[in-house]
């Protein structure tokens, strides 16, 4: 299953890896029950309420023996991004925990299927096509014509997955365990439920913008980073560490071969602070105060009101709750590294294709 290594912050479960998506019904009850109150909460409360729903899985799920106090550190993390009223980057984080803890629920519920063998298996398998076919086009006709970057660029990302985890579905279920199939047709459906939840939130006076442009040339120049680091860093403690980073690489590609230019531009800087959490050494913790204020700087040129710079602001957000964390506990370090990286790289890549290159 390594090659098909999750891309959300590394939130793998413990082998066996059948990390199963929601049931079609509990994942259509949510998200009924989510628009049924859309117009009462803000987006902050519904976010809140999924990580409250997340929360309660992880406990209990074996799958996740091994990082629960990783996932529920995740779930906190999301939480505080909504709360403090970072929506993109809440949104972003949402996308990646959803995908990876709700399956957890489709595993439960399919446990008969996998008991009977690989006939249930290939029929419930054609029967979810039906449906994720039905759900992509609504989504596909749901999808207005101005919209902030970085919703967009989620959804694109969410359609993109789903088709991806769906087609792997089937002969993981027939060459590995019927278990493995089953979790990746959940995570296709996870994915498109997602998408479903950001096209029922209100962005009603956020700047939007029409798609965005190719990056081509980029993805290329950065590929071949890549490259180079594996020919120098090539060791068997890294491995994890480069499938991540090969898998997101192609993520990306795969966006932009699909005209996704928004979901492309995303998958591109998490790229980008991938390959540069595995490239750049730990920073002195000195370099703190500076780094707050090439963060102030930023935050005062993407925060012009009448630009949609949605995106940008994902990484923003990221930078500053990675700053406020690199003062003390033991995650010091490691969050004062990724401030580093988001800072020095994955932001002035962003001003560099989606300002300059206005």
């Amino acid at each position: 299953m390594q090659h098909l290594n999750r891309l959300d912050q590394n939130l793998t479960p413990a082998a066996p890896p059948p990390r199963i998506a929601q049931s079609r019904f509990l994942s259509l009850l949510i998200i009924l029950c989510l628009a049924a109150t859309c117009g009462a909460q803000t987006l902050t409360d519904q976010v809140v309420n999924c990580a409250n729903q997340l929360r309660a899985i992880v406990p209990v799920a074996d799958e996740f023996k091994d990082q629960r106090e990783q996932v529920l550190s995740s779930l906190n993390d999301l939480e505080a991004a909504a709360r403090d009223g970072h929506q993109y980057l809440a949104l972003y984080r949402l996308q990646s925990l959803w995908t990876s803890i709700q399956p957890v629920e489709y595993s439960r519920s399919k446990a008969a299927i996998a008991k009977e063998g690989l006939p249930a298996f290939e029929k419930s398998w054609r029967r979810l096509s039906t449906e994720l076919k039905s759900q992509q086009a609504s989504i596909d006709k749901s999808i207005p014509p101005r919209l902030p970057t970085a919703v967009r660029g989620l959804i694109q990302i969410c359609l993109t997955k789903s088709q991806a985890y769906y087609e792997s579905s089937r002969p993981f279920g027939e060459d590995v365990q019927i278990r493995s199939g089953l979790y990746y047709m959940g995570v296709a459906s996870a994915e498109l439920d997602f998408a479903s939840l950001c096209l029922k939130q209100s962005f009603a006076g956020q700047p939007s913008s029409p798609p965005f442009h190719s990056l081509g040339p980029e993805l290329q120049r950065l590929d071949n980073s890549i490259v180079e680091l594996y020919k120098q860093r090539d060791a068997p403690e890294l491995v994890e560490e480069f499938i991540a980073l090969s898998s997101n690489m192609e993520l990306a590609n795969q966006l932009e071969r699909a005209a996704r230019y928004d979901g492309a531009l995303i998958a591109y800087l998490d790229t980008i602070l991938k390959l540069g959490l595995l490239e750049v050494p730990a920073p002195s913790p000195d370099v703190a105060v500076s780094l707050g204020t090439r963060l102030d700087q930023m935050a005062n040129r993407l925060g012009d009101g009448s630009r949609d710079n949605s995106v940008g602001l994902i990484y923003l957000a990221m930078g500053r709750q990675a700053l406020t964390g690199a003062t003390v506990g033991p995650k010091a370090p490691d969050n004062l590294k990724k401030a580093a990286v988001v800072i020095d790289r994955v932001l002035p890549a962003y001003i560099n294709t989606a300002l300059e290159m206005k």
